[in-house]
């Protein structure tokens, strides 16, 4: 009979869980990839992910099987994935810094896909991360520069181009995160230096302050066609922002200023309560369709209403768009699964379409046109990942690390 208050044996596979219940352990757990999965939380440090993968590598190249790696890189991506995956940057970084150690040219050349898995701030903290003096991190920093230098000259084509035309630009959000000058990572990676002599070379050799006034008149009138939030409200033109354009974190974020509530409240300026009336409007008349918050974390809209001292009191139009974030956040996660649910369907189509034709085919072995048929009906079959949950594989484009083995 056992005495109140004794444990039970945990068995070598597992341990005792921060609330003391059994969980398994990595060993236990029976793969270094799923581990890995198992463990990108918050707080994972920097030396328990490169344990991770180097236990990775290592089951890899006994195997000979160059699918953990390729796994373990859209893992990288899948931790970053702000749209369906955990969302978690710090860890993604990490992830990066450590495969880059290993895998430098992939790395590189994967680097393109940040801003649509995160963000184009993610480029430059990233390179942040990257602190260990035996590495060369020059060619990320040269991949970096140029990405956004590209993406700049771009989006000033597509101003002028929309501009001439009269209708709206369709830019990037890369002026919004490029670096400032006198910035932190201008400071500290002269990533302002470093992108306007890619973009302005003739200047920067001429003169680098007149490249330096270019860029800056550049992301001037980008950001101002973006109608970046921030921006707007040091240029004190609260009254200008457009809600429905602004970001979930941002809208999160600052909402008590939008609303000139709290310490920061300006009772007698006028552009202040003209943008909290346009606020409320749209809380009162739009509702989850005007504002956006479906990329926040339900945690993150739970704490504020627990711990309300943290951010200030829970006024009624606080309370308003909490609500509407939070339903944004519930909306989000139910179209996520009616399109998981439609893609299962379609695949499911495709399989019962090659079985149907594997069937055919026996019966009319001569027939042409059934063999080609069959051949595009399992290609289908096989490019929608049918019948099969869903993999990493999908998150981001295979790249061949077989020979980094």
């Amino acid at each position: 009979m056992m005495h109140a208050g004794a444990q039970t044996t945990v068995p070598s596979s597992h341990r005792r869980g921060e609330n003391g219940h059994a969980e398994l352990t990595a060993d236990g757990l029976g793969d270094p990839l799923l581990a890995l999965f198992d463990k990108t939380v918050r707080g994972l440090d920097e030396a328990r992910i490169s344990s991770f993968v180097a236990d990775i590598i290592a089951e890899a190249r006994t195997k000979g099987d160059a699918e953990p790696l390729k796994n373990l890189f859209v893992l990288a991506f899948q931790t970053r994935w702000c749209r369906g995956g955990k969302g978690e940057r710090k860890i993604f970084y990490h992830l990066l810094v450590v495969l880059y150690e290993r895998y430098a040219a992939v790395v590189v050349d994967l680097v393109q896909l940040i801003p649509t898995y995160g963000c184009w701030k993610d480029l430059l903290n990233l390179l942040l991360e990257c602190k260990h003096g035996n590495v060369d991190y020059a060619p990320l920093r040269h991949k970096v520069w140029n990405m956004f230098a590209r993406q700049l000259k771009a989006d000033e084509e597509e101003l002028a181009a929309a501009t001439s035309q009269g209708r709206s630009p369709k830019l990037s959000l890369a002026a919004k995160y490029a670096p400032s000058q006198g910035g932190q990572h201008s400071r500290v990676l002269k990533a302002d230096k470093e992108i306007y002599k890619i973009l302005f070379p003739a200047f920067a050799l001429a003169s680098s302050g007149a490249a330096s006034a270019k860029y800056r008149r550049l992301l001037s009138s980008l950001r101002r066609a973006l109608a970046v939030p921030e921006v707007l409200m040091c240029a004190q033109k609260w009254a200008e922002i457009n809600f429905a354009k602004v970001s979930s974190l941002c809208l999160d974020r600052h909402k008590r200023a939008f609303l000139n509530e709290g310490k920061d409240r300006a009772r007698d300026n006028l552009d202040r309560l003209a943008c909290r009336e346009h606020l409320l409007e749209m809380i009162v008349e739009k509702g989850v369709s005007g504002l956006k918050g479906k990329q926040l974390f339900p945690h993150e809209l739970v704490q504020q209403v627990l711990n309300p001292k943290r951010g200030g009191e829970l006024s009624d139009a606080v309370c308003a768009i909490l609500n509407i974030q939070w339903e944004a956040v519930r909306n989000g996660l139910l179209e996520m699964v009616e399109a998981r649910k439609a893609e299962q369907a379609q695949a499911s189509v495709l399989v019962d379409n090659v079985e149907a034709l594997v069937t055919a085919s026996k019966f009319c072995t001569q027939s042409t046109v059934l063999s080609v048929a069959l051949d595009v009906a399992i290609d289908s079959a096989v490019l929608s990942s049918a019948r099969k949950p869903v993999g990493l594989s999908r998150v981001v484009a295979m790249v061949d690390v077989s020979g980094s083995m």
